[in-house]
């Protein structure tokens, strides 16, 4: 899941759409700058088989928090969120859908 060196080739790429790399495999900058420069989307989940075990995670709110923050102006988002419980995964996405809408960065 760590190919950050090649993220530039691939937004580069006729055709380009976006990406799915993940923050704990891929420097944040390094992710944005691409989706940026391709004019893509970044796909930001909170899958935790996606995620490294030998760090320490910020709560699920937090990660697509800082991805909304960090990617404005930059590239689009597309946040996958998933809980093991539909209530605590409706929860979440709420939560996530009230801070776009409040940022002006909801669109549905």
């Amino acid at each position: 899941m760590g190919y950050e060196q090649n993220l530039h080739v691939m937004a580069s790429c006729r055709g380009f759409m976006g990406f799915d790399p993940q923050v704990d495999f891929n420097d944040i900058e390094k992710i944005l700058d691409a989706a940026e420069r391709g004019k893509g989307v970044w796909t930001v989940n909170n899958h935790p088989w996606q995620r490294r075990g030998d760090i320490e995670h910020a709560d699920d709110f937090s990660i697509a928090r800082e991805a909304i923050d960090r990617s404005e102006r930059r590239c689009g988002l597309y946040l996958c969120l998933a809980r093991e419980k539909k209530q605590d995964a409706l929860r979440l996405a709420g939560q996530v859908r009230d801070y776009c809408a409040k940022r002006g960065r909801l669109a549905e």
